[in-house]
């Protein structure tokens, strides 16, 4: 139990991590930004934490706080100790980062090297991008074939199934193809995307106050498909078709209509980036 727990610890530590990635471009843009002015690296780290709200960000700020403590010697330990930590992951950013630490101490090229150190980081992001398109092949057909084809194909052998003595009921039937199927998709799917990495931090934009509102819409939309099959006393298959489409017409509008407004100003806010 203990290594389960564990493991799955880890899975999400990896996958925050995976997120926070797509920092790395930001960070290093707010670096060479600053520098480019005033070439003070405290003072590009100080702008670089005013700028980034993510995991990189958070670290960041905990190194300058400690700087400010004493507790480190300079702004240029404080990027070195961020450059290791995340060496592993993304060793496009710690070479970025040794390119800004050495801008400083140039006059005439420093302006090249910073910008050098924004294309390093640029080029390994697409280089993750490129890695992860031709990763995606067996498990976008894995989904596609969970989600599409083995549907059609149950479709098809139900009624050699009965042919042979072998019958499944309006239930079973309902749950493989309401429950079963596409709670196999979403974790195949989720994984997928649980390994894309980011090329930049998304902007956290929260879900609108309006769930009463859509509950309410959602709630009038699941309606008249249970009611008219119970009004018109249907038989007890019709009825329980009508109950499991008023389910998920209704699951289905509530989610759509507390999400859209939200999902609107981000990707307005990220066609504005």
């Amino acid at each position: 139990m203990l290594e389960k727990i564990l493991s799955l610890k880890s899975w999400r530590d990896k996958h925050e991590e995976t997120k926070a990635l797509g920092e790395a471009p930001a960070l290093v843009g707010y670096l060479t930004m600053a520098l480019k002015i005033v070439p003070n690296l405290e003072r590009a780290c100080v702008f670089a934490c005013e700028q980034l709200g993510g995991r990189m960000g958070q670290e960041l700020r905990k190194k300058i706080s400690e700087c400010h403590m004493r507790l480190h010697t300079s702004a240029d330990e404080v990027l070195l100790k961020i450059s290791q930590r995340w060496e592993k992951v993304c060793p496009e950013l710690s070479r970025a980062i040794y390119l800004i630490r050495s801008s400083v101490g140039e006059k005439s090229g420093r302006e090249m090297t910073l910008d050098r150190s924004l294309q390093l980081v640029l080029q390994g992001a697409k280089q993750r991008v490129r890695e992860f398109s031709s990763n995606i092949s067996l498990p976008t057909l894995l989904i596609y074939s969970l989600g599409i084809l083995l549907p059609l194909v149950f479709v098809v052998i139900l009624p050699v199934l009965s042919l042979i003595e072998l019958q499944l009921g309006l239930a079973q039937i309902a749950f493989i193809y309401c429950f079963l199927l596409p709670f196999l998709v979403f974790i195949l799917s989720n994984n997928v995307l649980s390994k894309r990495p980011a090329t930049y931090h998304p902007p956290d934009v929260p879900l609108e106050s309006n769930r009463l509102f859509s509950a309410l819409k959602a709630l009038v939309i699941s309606t008249p498909a249970p009611t008219i099959c119970f009004y018109l006393e249907a038989p007890a298959d019709f009825k329980v078709l009508g109950v499991l489409w008023g389910i998920a017409l209704g699951l289905s509008a509530f989610l759509y209509f507390s999400s859209v407004e939200a999902y609107r100003h981000r990707e307005e806010i990220v066609q504005m980036e």
